[in-house]
This record gives C-alpha cells, sequence and structure tokens, in this order.
C-alpha cells in the first residue's frame, strides 16, 4: 500500500513539472526553491558559526612597580615588570592557586622594558599559579616565572604569596659569569581584567550571503 501511495505521489509530482515547463514557468521554480535552499543553508551556517565560535578572551594586565634594589650594574635601572596573560576562560575557581598553564587560551608576555619574554617562545620554560576571586579577577596570591635557558640568559619573575608581607617582582640577566639584576620586594604591583569577545571572520560573510540571497530570491520574484 505504501509503494502504491509513492508511485502515485511520484506521478503527481512528474505531471505538475510537465505543467510547468509547458507554461514557461519551471525556471522560477528552481530559482526559488534554490534561493530559499540558499538563503536557509545561509542563516543555519551564521547562526551555527556565531553561537558556537564567538570565544570570550579574558585579559588580565600587571604592572609593576619601579625597582628599588639592584646588583651589579645597571641594567634594569628605572625598569619594572610589566605582563599580559589571556584566558579563553576562567578556570572553575577552586580555593587556592590554580595551575594555569594548561587552560585553554593560555599565553603569558612578560617585560622588564628591555627584555621580553613569552611562553611561547622557544627555551623558555613557564610557571603560572594563580588565585582567582570570585567575579575573575585576580587574587592577592600568584606565582609566574619566564625563563630563558639559552645564553645569554634571562629570567622575569612575579610572585606574591601573601601580598604584600611576601612579594616580588624580580627580573635577571646572565651575560656569561656576571649576574645583574633588579627586583622590588614587599610591594607588589596592580592586576586587572578585561574580557574581550573574539569575532569570527566567517560570520559577517555568512549573513553577507544570506542576505544576498535574500535580495536575489525577492528580484526574481518581482521579475
Amino acid at each position: 500500500m505504501l509503494f502504491l501511495r509513492g508511485v502515485y505521489r511520484w506521478h503527481a509530482i512528474c505531471f505538475h513539472c510537465r505543467y510547468l515547463i509547458r507554461r514557461g514557468k519551471m525556471e522560477k521554480v528552481f530559482s526559488n526553491i534554490f534561493c530559499r535552499a540558499a538563503l536557509a543553508l545561509s542563516i543555519f551556517l551564521a547562526s551555527a558559526v556565531t553561537s558556537t565560535a564567538a570565544n570570550a578572551n579574558y585579559v588580565y594586565t600587571y604592572t609593576g612597580n619601579v625597582f628599588t634594589l639592584f646588583q651589579n650594574g645597571t641594567e634594569f635601572t628605572n625598569s619594572r615588570v610589566t605582563a599580559i596573560m589571556t584566558l579563553d576562560a576562567l578556570p572553575s575557581l577552586p580555593s587556592g592557586l590554580v595551575d594555569v598553564t594548561g587552560l585553554s587560551g593560555f599565553s603569558l608576555t612578560m617585560t622588564s622594558g628591555a627584555h621580553t619574554l613569552s611562553n611561547s617562545s622557544p627555551n623558555v620554560t613557564t610557571r603560572a599559579n594563580i588565585s582567582f576571586l570570585a567575579d575573575g579577577n585576580i587574587g592577592p596570591h600568584w606565582w609566574l616565572t619566564l625563563d630563558d635557558y639559552l645564553p645569554p640568559l634571562y629570567s622575569l619573575t612575579l610572585w606574591s604569596l601573601s601580598a604584600p608581607t611576601t612579594s616580588s617582582d624580580f627580573a635577571a640577566y646572565y651575560n656569561g659569569p656576571d649576574l645583574q639584576d633588579g627586583y622590588i620586594d614587599y610591594s607588589p604591583g596592580e592586576w586587572r581584567m578585561e574580557y574581550r569577545a573574539v569575532p569570527v571572520p566567517h560570520t559577517a560573510a555568512l549573513l553577507a550571503l544570506a542576505l544576498a540571497g535574500l535580495g536575489f530570491g525577492r528580484r526574481k520574484r518581482i521579475g
């Protein structure tokens, strides 16, 4: 019975198509079907990309205070440690220090002005343990270190475990037997958090395609 119904419907469709062909309307039918299908597909893809791929970056910026202590030279005179760290999403915010190096979107760049290190640089080892507040801001405890072990050796460290009673911003430069460093103790810098939505490049193109399909379909209907 189902087979006979299918055959009947197929014959009805074929008969309708032959009628439209004779009347010269088949091209318009196919054009409208194509435009509507393209429009629906474009809107679906655009909404899917928009809803799933709009990553949120949490950008943390650290500004340290100017060094007050130095050793073996003037490499770090009038210097301070600044840092930029990004994460795609916040951790589950447990109590205590969190190792953020394995979190999605993690990146860390630190500079003393004259020297800059990044976790993505070759031969750099990274440590980043941070406490977070409930609102996502960085808490009172952190320990971040970037070390470059290729000569000349260079190291940047931020740590504050019981701020401000136990804290230090530290920069060290090793060139052969000489060691120069600069640091400031008991005077932690300031962290600032910024939320940035990352746009998806393909979204605008898909939306434009959807609008173009809509306009094309409307022009065909008017014609």
